[in-house]
């Protein structure tokens, strides 16, 4: 594992040298999936891009490259400054508003226009702190929504 994740660094240097980018590079591992954090003062928006595409590009690319040199698949989840866990915490805000308008109105919540991301925060946190709500995703591509809903 360890060396996996030494290897790891190393691609993602390699991936930001070729970018022609500079960041202070750490790693840790959740759950299986290694996490790697960049720390830049300069390019944190433009890593991070409208809607965070810029970062989810950035993690396919390094997952692509990982593929190559582990000839696997290679579990790995990118972070900027810390983006991930400010995201998560916006959209766990987000979750709590929509569970509480649920619950007050008794009706259900359709959300768009998140990521497939975004949308597995947000089941994470309806399902782990609202046990009479579910949540589930409707629809292909671009249409996909979030339904969160009253359990029956």
């Amino acid at each position: 594992m360890e060396e996996e994740q030494k290897i790891i660094n190393e691609v993602a240097s390699e991936l930001f040298e070729k970018l022609g980018l500079t960041a202070e590079i750490t790693m840790s591992n959740k759950e299986g999936v290694h996490i790697v954090h960049f720390k830049t003062e300069e390019d944190a928006p433009l890593l991070i891009g409208r809607h965070a595409h810029t970062l989810a590009a950035l993690q396919r690319v390094l997952s692509a490259m990982l593929y190559k040199k582990f000839e696997r698949k290679v579990d790995v989840l990118v972070d900027v400054n810390d983006y991930r866990a400010v995201q998560k915490e916006r959209l766990s805000n987000i979750a709590d508003s929509v569970a509480q308008r649920v619950v007050e109105e008794k009706r259900n919540a359709r959300l768009s226009s998140f990521s497939p991301y975004e949308r597995k925060i947000i089941h994470e946190h309806i399902s782990s702190h609202y046990h009479s709500l579910e949540s589930k995703s409707e629809g292909e591509g671009l249409d996909r929504v979030l339904v969160v809903s009253i359990k029956e």
